[in-house]
């Protein structure tokens, strides 16, 4: 069986023209906590200087007010890091 996300994903695989307006329902506090528990033990700190343990920890008390603010369209999220490699 398949969830939501994974049939409209792959209804945007099947149907190039099909034009999303928002997604934004489909984001659960079930889904976001099954992601973090996706996301490698050993990755960087995000540009706020949390780790996934943190964000684990800490889990209850922002994720009310980030879905809240996803649902009402006013989320913002924070600056990327970004790194240039230079080789030589």
């Amino acid at each position: 069986m398949k969830t939501k996300l994974e049939e409209i994903a792959a209804k945007a695989l099947k149907e190039a023209n099909v034009v999303f307006t928002s997604l934004a329902q489909h984001l659960t506090k079930e889904l976001i906590r099954d992601s973090l528990d996706h996301i490698s033990k050993n990755s960087a700190v995000g540009v706020d200087g949390i780790d996934v343990e943190a964000a684990k920890k800490d889990f209850e008390r922002w994720i009310g007010e980030m879905l809240a603010s996803v649902h009402r369209k006013s989320y913002r999220p924070p600056a990327v890091r970004r790194v240039l490699w230079i080789i030589l």
